[in-house]
């Protein structure tokens, strides 16, 4: 799979909500800019999952796949062939307590912890 990765920009709040989902690739320039911060500085282990709902809005899904059974978030898009394109997304796993226990977005190669 190749690896669509948009200039890095701070995590913003604001710009991460006002998202056009009807245009895919605008929501990777947007949220897929912002995923090397949103994992490296924003999102922590423990942070309660009320405070991640009122960071990022609500979960696409709240269960993507069986591979990645944790609520998603919509990063964008990226090319996985000739001229096809899947959604990508962020997840977040919370434990029993409903606490962050990791965060992933492996089309963009980051992971928390």
């Amino acid at each position: 799979m190749s690896r669509d990765v948009p200039t890095q920009r701070p995590f913003d709040r604001a710009a991460w909500l006002d998202v056009n989902f009807q245009d895919r690739v605008a929501v990777g320039r947007v949220r897929g800019a912002m995923v090397d911060d949103l994992i490296d500085h924003v999102l922590h282990v423990g942070d309660t999952r009320e405070s991640v709902v009122g960071l990022l809005g609500p979960p696409a899904s709240e269960s993507h796949s069986r591979e990645f059974p944790y609520p998603s978030w919509t990063l964008g898009q990226a090319h996985t062939g000739m001229s096809h394109t899947d959604d990508v997304h962020l997840f977040v796993e919370f434990d029993t307590n409903g606490r962050v226990a990791g965060v992933r977005a492996p089309t963009f190669g980051k992971e928390l912890p």
